[in-house]
C-alpha cells in the first residue's frame, strides 16, 4: 500500500470560521495569519489535549493563584480520561489546581467541554471527540478533527492524521493471514510488517520533565498496539494475550511536509548486520547513553564466567553468563526483556561485575534477552531518539519473551539450568513521559498504571509460601531507592505531578516516595521475583545515569540481604 494525503490544514472549506486540527501551535497560527491577510477570520485549535493547548496558547492561568478545572465524564468512556488529558498542566502552573467531574453527553453537532474557573474568569474549552466502533468491535471515544462554518454548524472533519490511522487499521483487518491460527511451532505470520508514515507535525517540547507534544509518537503507539489488538481479535485471542506470534510490527513514523502512508510485508527471513563500536565512552557507572550490542558482548566477555546462550529468531546471539563458586546465595539477574527499556541492561552488567569481584554469591546474568527488539529500538531512535518505541518491546516474532517457547525465550530456561536461583532481579523500564493513544480512547488499553511517570517503581512477586521472605526483600529494595538522593528527588517530583492529575493510583507508596506492588504469583521462574521499573523510555544524560544506578543499587542491596536470609 502506498498513499498520499491532503494536508487538512491547507485545505479547509472556505466557509470555515473555527476548526480543531492535529497541528502544533506554530503551524495553526501561520494559517490564521494567511486567512486574515485575505480578509477572513479563522480560529484554529488543537484537536489533541485541547485544554493543555488552550492554557499554553492563550495564557489562561497566567498570574492566577488557584484554578478549578471541571472536566466532562461521559457514560461508556474511561471516567478519568478527560482529567488525564489535562496532564501536565499542573507542572506548567505555579498555583493550585483542583478538579471536579461533571457528567456530560455528546449531542449531534456539539462538543463536550472543560470549564476552567479562576477567581475572576470562567473559560469553556471544547474537546473534539466522537464515538467510533473499532475493528475489534469496541466502542471508543476518540479524538478527532472538528469544523464550524459560518452558519455555526459543527461537524466531524476527517484529517490526514486520523485517516492514515483508519486506513492502517483497515489494512490490518483485511490483510491475509496464515492458516496457522494456533501459532504452532512459534511460526510467525510474517517476518516484518512495516507501516511507514510521514506527518507534517514536529514534536514540541514542554517545560516539564521529559514531556512533549508529539503527534508522531502518538501515531506510533496507536498503530503498533492496534495491530496487535486487531490480529489478536481476528484469531479470537483474549484481550492482553502476550503469546501472540505474528511477526515484527514496525511503525516507522517520521516528519515530512507531505502526509503519506506505505505498508509493506516481508515474509522471508531478515538479514541483519550489526556494526557497533565496542569501546565505552566512560566507566559503566557513569554512562549517559544506552549500550551497543558489541559493548554488551565485550562486557560479558570481561566477566569471564561460564557463558551460555541461544539464538534469536532473526539470528542474533542471546548470551548469558554464570558465575558459580558453590556459594549458598543464588541470584538470577536479567535485563532487556522489553528492549526499549535500556537502563536495566547497563545495571545488570554493572551488578555482575561487582558481584563477581566480591565473590560471595553465585549468580547468572542475561543482560540483553531480546536482541532483535533492541536492534529495532536502536533503528527507531535514529529518527526519534526521545520516543518510547513500544514496537521494540516484544521479540521479533511479536510475543512477549516470557510467553514464548523458542528462540530467545529459551534463555530463561538455560539460565535456570545453570543455577536454581532463589531470587530473580528482573530489570525493566517504562515511559519517562506521558503515554497516550488519542485515536483509540486516549488511555492505553491494559496499561493504565503506566501512562504518567511516577519515578522508580518496584514490583515484587512470590510463590506460595514465600510471602514473608518476599516482603523482607521488597523492603530492602525500597530502602536502596530511598538511600539514593537523586532518585528520591525524581520520584518526589514525578509522584507530585501524577497525584495532582490522577488523584490516586492502584499501587502503594513507601514513605511517600517509592511506589510498589506485591502479589503472589506461582507462574514466575523463581520463588521470588523483584521487577524494577525505571522511567527510561527514552532518556539520556543524568536521567539515564540515575535510572541504571537505581537498578544497580537494588540488585546489590538484595544480594547483601540474601547473605543473611535463609530461603
Amino acid at each position: 500500500m502506498n498513499r498520499s494525503y491532503t494536508h487538512t490544514l491547507h485545505q479547509l472549506p472556505p466557509d470555515t470560521t473555527e476548526a480543531w486540527l492535529f497541528e502544533p501551535f506554530a503551524a495553526r497560527s501561520k494559517v490564521e495569519r494567511e486567512w486574515a491577510n485575505r480578509g477572513k477570520q479563522l480560529k484554529l485549535h488543537c484537536a489533541y489535549k485541547s485544554l493543555l493547548h488552550a492554557v499554553l496558547e492563550e495564557k489562561l492561568l497566567e498570574g492566577e493563584k488557584q484554578v478549578l478545572i471541571r472536566y466532562p465524564v461521559i457514560e461508556g468512556d474511561e471516567p478519568q480520561r478527560f482529567r488525564l488529558e489535562c496532564y501536565p498542566v499542573n507542572g506548567l502552573f505555579d498555583g493550585q489546581v483542583s478538579f471536579e467531574a461533571v457528567e456530560a453527553v455528546i449531542s449531534e453537532g456539539k462538543l463536550p467541554y472543560y470549564e476552567v474557573v479562576t477567581d475572576s474568569t470562567l473559560h469553556r474549552i471544547a474537546v473534539p471527540v466522537r464515538w467510533v466502533t473499532s475493528p475489534t468491535q469496541k466502542r471508543q471515544l476518540v479524538a478527532c478533527g472538528w469544523i464550524i462554518n459560518q452558519r455555526d454548524e459543527g461537524r466531524y472533519l476527517a484529517t490526514e492524521f486520523d485517516t492514515i490511522f483508519n486506513d492502517t487499521c483497515q489494512y490490518f483487518s483485511a490483510m491475509p493471514l496464515s492458516a496457522n491460527s494456533e501459532y504452532k511451532n512459534d511460526a510467525p505470520l510474517f517476518e516484518r510488517l512495516t507501516v511507514s508514515v510521514s506527518l507534517p507535525m514536529r514534536d514540541v517540547p514542554l517545560a516539564v520533565g521529559n514531556e512533549a507534544i508529539s503527534f508522531i509518537e502518538a501515531m506510533h503507539e496507536d498503530i503498533y498496539f492496534s495491530a496487535l489488538e486487531i490480529i489478536r481479535y481476528r484469531f479470537n485471542r483474549s484481550v492482553g494475550d502476550r503469546h501472540l506470534v505474528i511477526g515484527q510490527v514496525v511503525p516507522d513514523i517520521v516528519y515530512a511536509e507531505q502526509p503519506t502512508l506505505s505498508i509493506t510485508v516481508e515474509c522471508s527471513p531478515l538479514n541483519h548486520t550489526d556494526i557497533n563500536d565496542s569501546r565505552l565512552s566512560s566507566d559503566l557507572g557513569q554512562l549517559e547513553h544506552w549500550l551497543s550490542p558489541q559493548q554488551i558482548t565485550c562486557q560479558l566477555t570481561e566477566l569471564a564466567g561460564s557463558r551460555f546462550g541461544v539464538t534469536s529468531h532473526q539470528g542474533r546471539a542471546v548470551s548469558g553468563s554464570a558465575v558459580i563458586h558453590g556459594m549458598p546465595v543464588k541470584l538470577a539477574i536479567s535485563g532487556g526483556q522489553h528492549a526499549n527499556e535500556s537502563s536495566g541492561i547497563v545495571a545488570a552488567l554493572r551488578a555482575a561485575h561487582t558481584l563477581k569481584q566480591r565473590g560471595n554469591i553465585d549468580f547468572t546474568v542475561c543482560p540483553l534477552e531480546n536482541p532483535d527488539g533492541y536492534a529495532l529500538f536502536r533503528q527507531l531512535c535514529e529518527n526519534n531518539p526521545n520516543h518510547m518505541h513500544h514496537a521494540a518491546r516484544y521479540t521479533s516474532t511479536g510475543n512477549d519473551l516470557t510467553c514464548g517457547t523458542s528462540h530467545e525465550s529459551l534463555i530463561r530456561g538455560l539460565a535456570k539450568e545453570h543455577l536454581r536461583a532463589d531470587v530473580h532481579l528482573n530489570l525493566h523500564g517504562y515511559p519517562a513521559h506521558e503515554w497516550t493513544r488519542p485515536l483509540s480512547g486516549y488511555v492505553p488499553d491494559g496499561f493504565t498504571n503506566w501512562t504518567i511517570p511516577k519515578g522508580f517503581f518496584i514490583i515484587c512477586r512470590y510463590h506460595s509460601g514465600f510471602e514473608s521472605h518476599a516482603k523482607s526483600l521488597l523492603d530492602v529494595a525500597i530502602k536502596a531507592v530511598l538511600g539514593f538522593d537523586a532518585q528520591k528527588q525524581q520520584n518526589s517530583e514525578m509522584l507530585k505531578r501524577f497525584y495532582d492529575i490522577v488523584g490516586d493510583g492502584q499501587f502503594e507508596v513507601a514513605q511517600g516516595v517509592v511506589p510498589y506492588m506485591i502479589s503472589e504469583n506461582n507462574a514466575t521462574d523463581y520463588p521470588i521475583e523483584i521487577i524494577t521499573e525505571a522511567p527510561d523510555e527514552t532518556v539520556y544524560g543524568e536521567a539515564f545515569r540515575i535510572a541504571h544506578e537505581s537498578h544497580y543499587r537494588v540488585v546489590l542491596a538484595v544480594a547483601d540481604a540474601l547473605e543473611h536470609t535463609d530461603l
